[in-house]
């Protein structure tokens, strides 16, 4: 069991490498500063979120007491409610139609 939490860190750590990669060009110069800064915020949270989640995994994996590793659910959380806040500013920064 410790080996496929250490297998699921991995490919969860793998996904965040490719999520971070992946955002850096979505920020337009000629957007405001302050779409800018949304969309870093939002694109790092998503990055962030696969970040904590492999280190879900592998305290899971690494830890005598795998319980003792729990807390760190609130990280994902974290970054998934960072997302859902920058996308809502996000959209109220869009021009009306």
């Amino acid at each position: 069991m410790r080996v496929l939490a250490a297998v699921g860190a991995g490919a969860l750590f793998l996904i965040g490498v490719g999520s971070a990669a992946r955002s850096f060009g979505h920020a337009r110069p000629e957007d405001p500063p302050r779409v800018r800064l949304l969309i870093l915020l939002h694109d790092a949270a998503r990055a962030g979120f696969w970040f904590g989640l492999a280190l879900l995994f592998l305290g899971y994996a690494l830890l005598e007491r795998p319980k003792d590793a729990t807390w760190v659910l609130v990280l994902p959380l974290a970054f998934a409610g960072i997302r859902l806040l920058t996308a809502r500013a996000l959209v109220r920064s869009l021009p009306p139609d």
